[in-house]
């Protein structure tokens, strides 16, 4: 009951303060633990961001053509943030890892 009043900005701006948590683990030396505080960061920032941004593009757009529009935009912003992300933590993973002699 609590969690009612909890209004969806504050919701997602928890779960991007997630995924920010769970990239900053990159750098650090590669170990499990560090593969397993990664993906917990990154699936609850998952679990907080998805729902809630679809509950938001449902109030933003009530009606019919609307809404399919807002859904379609919300898409494709994930797209290109995933994107993003994915090319973001590629290149702070690989900046991470020592260089040796064998390395390309």
């Amino acid at each position: 009951m609590a969690l009612k009043q909890v209004r969806s900005p504050y919701v997602l701006a928890g779960g991007f303060v997630f995924f920010i948590a769970g990239f900053s683990v990159l750098p650090l030396p590669a170990a499990p633990v560090t593969l397993v505080v990664f993906a917990m960061l990154f699936s609850v920032a998952e679990l907080l961001v998805s729902p809630t941004l679809d509950e938001v593009t449902a109030q933003l757009r009530r009606e019919g053509a609307g809404l399919t529009r807002a859904y379609g935009m919300t898409a494709t912003f994930a797209g290109v943030a995933l994107l993003t992300g994915a090319s973001a933590g590629g290149a702070l993973t690989k900046a991470s890892v020592p260089r040796g002699p064998l390395s390309t």
